[in-house]
């Protein structure tokens, strides 16, 4: 009975009722096969005997993909950015997972993971407040142009791109939360003018603000294994300069010298829109061993000018180990592979064929800490995979740190 069952919600499945529209009006629908998929996963949770508890989060997490992710791929190709993320913490105690509020996010117009959404696992206690600070410097001093291919950097382009994430919330019980994101910009330029000579200086402002809610739908303890799995969704807020989006218009220079590689949507503060935040996450933990992962797709719309950033999806994940414990203090060491995707830009009837990107990143990341109250985190970021059109300046690495306080 079990099995006609299992194999008539599989049907509903495969039949497609799941639909993602990650560009066209941004809107995420779910139907029956929803449901269905979902009574799939309670079926396998209640049926299959604990000695298979691993194989069964196996399945769960294919299924959350098919629901949260798998048409976001089809459609632009984040990775696994997560940002976002389920990052290290409750190991001090063997808890559940309890998630640091930064992690891998979406950038405007870069394919540049920054601090914007988070997913978090929670601790099962009383409400709290939390707060943060989390920075992500990222260089880009290689051009590339369209395929991958590297170009001579003759005029010595570059771009030095600093973003401080500051924000806080409120826990109101054991799975949900609010989360305001504030970030601060700080842009470093070098490039040519288009008149024989080189543009140099700096952008630095507010970013584009976002509020966040975040959910733990699912949370379970089978012997020693722990698992959780996170959601979010939010909205980000117009609070950022658009200013440099005008050079998109054209106009400037006169065609003399190199190419520039780096455009007013590489260095503009802000998009001019009000774009949606969905994301989603898992972790899985057994005494010393963690596996932490996390995705976000970003929804963007017209904004200044019309100029509209591209859909993208980020991603994060890999296993980990917690190498030292004393007392109240704990530090574990993940490996991490990330990265993200995003289409073309456009502006009214045009498309940029200077903006697309994908991007994977190997790098560790040392996570610590301290009563469950103050954690903090550093990871380093190498490029494996660079893909673009046009011409670009792509990253050569990227450095994360971050704290977080929860009282």
């Amino acid at each position: 009975m079990r099995l006609r069952r299992l194999r008539r919600e599989a049907r509903w499945l495969n039949r497609g009722y799941l639909r993602l529209f990650p560009f066209g009006n941004g809107l995420i629908s779910f139907n029956q096969g929803t449901g269905s998929a979902l009574r799939c996963a309670r079926w396998l949770f209640h049926s299959v005997p604990l000695s298979e508890f691993i194989l069964k989060q196996f399945v769960l997490c294919l299924v959350v993909g098919v629901l949260l992710g798998a048409q976001a791929w089809a459609c632009d190709a984040c990775g696994c950015s997560l940002h976002q993320p389920i990052l290290f913490s409750g190991v001090a105690e063997g808890k559940s997972a309890v998630s640091s509020p930064g992690a891998a996010k979406v950038d405007e117009g870069r394919g540049d993971a920054k601090n914007v959404v988070a997913v978090r696992a929670v601790r099962p206690d009383a409400a709290y407040w939390f707060g943060g600070i989390d920075e992500q410097f990222t260089s880009f001093g290689t051009l590339q142009s369209g395929g991958g291919h590297r170009v001579d950097n003759s005029a010595g382009q570059y771009e030095q791109s600093s973003t401080t994430q500051v924000y806080g919330g409120w826990q109101f019980n054991d799975w949900a939360s609010l989360q305001l994101n504030v970030p601060i910009v700080n842009r470093q330029f070098r490039r040519p003018d288009g008149n024989g000579g080189i543009d140099q200086g700096n952008v630095s402002g507010f970013g584009d603000a976002s509020l966040v809610a975040n959910f733990v739908p699912y949370r379970t303890r089978a012997g020693e294994w722990d698992f959780a799995w996170t959601v979010g969704g939010g909205v980000k807020f117009p609070t950022g300069d658009w200013s440099r989006l005008r050079e998109e218009l054209g106009g400037g220079g006169n065609g003399v010298g190199p190419d520039s590689a780096i455009g007013g949507h590489d260095l503009a503060l802000g998009s001019g829109s009000f774009d949606g935040l969905v994301a989603t996450g898992i972790s899985l933990r057994r005494e010393a061993f963690f596996w932490d992962s996390e995705m976000q797709y970003a929804i963007r719309t017209a904004g200044a000018l019309g100029y509209r950033y591209a859909n993208e999806i980020a991603w994060a994940g890999g296993p980990g180990v917690t190498f030292w414990k004393k007392n109240d203090l704990a530090a574990g060491l993940q490996f991490r592979i990330s990265g993200s995707s995003k289409g073309q830009d456009s502006l009214p009837g045009v498309d940029e064929t200077d903006t697309a990107m994908t991007s994977v990143y190997l790098g560790p990341k040392f996570t610590v800490e301290w009563k469950e109250r103050l954690s903090g985190h550093f990871g380093v970021d190498l490029p494996v995979i660079l893909d673009n059109d046009g011409l670009q300046a792509v990253p050569d690495y990227r450095v994360q740190a971050g704290v977080t306080w929860r009282f």
